[in-house]
C-alpha cells in the first residue's frame, strides 16, 4: 500500500501545482493523517472550504493536514472549522459514533478550496474534475476502507466517482454501492436546514446501525 499510495501522491502534486498556480488557490487531500490501510471509516466531503490562495507548490508529503478537523469531540474541536462540527455534533452525538469519526481518514472529491459550492463550480474545469474524481477512484482501491461516507448527496457528483444503486433513506440522507462496498451519503454540512436537531438524531442512528456500532 504505501508505494502505491506514495506514486498517488505524487500524481496529485505533478497535476495540482500548476493547476493551483494558475487559479491561485490552495489545495489539500486529506483533512486529516495520510490515510492509513483499511480505515474502518472514509468520509468524503466535497472541497474543502475557505479561500486560501497559492502559495507554494506542495511536495507530496504535504497533501494532509495532519489532524482531523472534523473532530466533534469535546477538547479536539478545530476551531477554523466551527460551522462544520457544529452540525456534525449534531449527527455523532454518542461516544462510539464521535470516536469512529475521530479516527476517520477525511478527505475530498476535489482538493482546491472556495468558499462554496458555487464558486467551485465556477473555477474547476472538467479536466480538473475528472482528474479529481478518477484519483479518488484510485485511493478508495488503494486504502480498501471498510465503510464510505460522502458529506455529499448530490447525485451526478456521486455517480461521476463511481457510486450507483442510489436510493433516498429519509432525513436528507442516500445510501448507494461502491463497487460492492455500502456507502452512506449525508448532505453538505453547508446545507444548514438538512441539519436541524431532529434530523441529525435521526442520520446518527442511520450511521449507528450502518457502522455496526
Amino acid at each position: 500500500m504505501e508505494k502505491e499510495l506514495e506514486r498517488w501522491c505524487h500524481d496529485v502534486v505533478d497535476f495540482c501545482n500548476p493547476k493551483a498556480e494558475q487559479l491561485n488557490l490552495d489545495y489539500y487531500c486529506f483533512q486529516s493523517a495520510m490515510p492509513t490501510f483499511e480505515p474502518e471509516l472514509l468520509v468524503i466531503g466535497i472541497n474543502p472550504g475557505g479561500c486560501g490562495p497559492f502559495r507554494k507548490a506542495r511536495t507530496k508529503d504535504e497533501l494532509s493536514q495532519g489532524y482531523n478537523i472534523y473532530d466533534v469531540r469535546e477538547g479536539h474541536i478545530c476551531l477554523d472549522n466551527l460551522k462544520m462540527v457544529h452540525k456534525l455534533s449534531r449527527v455523532f452525538t454518542t461516544p462510539l459514533l464521535q470516536n469512529t469519526l475521530a479516527t476517520a481518514t477525511t478527505m475530498n472529491i476535489y482538493y482546491f478550496n472556495t468558499q462554496n459550492v458555487q464558486k467551485m463550480n465556477s473555477v474547476l474545469n472538467q479536466e480538473i474534475r475528472m482528474f479529481c474524481q478518477q484519483k479518488l477512484r484510485e485511493l478508495i482501491h488503494i486504502v480498501k476502507p471498510k465503510h464510505i461516507l460522502f458529506l455529499c448527496t448530490e447525485l451526478k457528483e456521486l455517480a461521476a466517482v463511481g457510486v450507483t444503486e442510489i436510493k433516498n433513506l429519509g432525513n436528507y440522507t442516500k445510501v448507494g454501492m461502491f463497487e460492492g462496498v455500502k456507502t452512506l451519503a449525508l448532505p453538505n454540512p453547508g446545507f444548514y436546514r438538512a441539519y436541524s436537531y431532529t434530523n441529525g438524531e435521526a442520520m446518527g442512528k442511520i450511521i449507528t446501525e450502518y457502522l455496526n456500532l
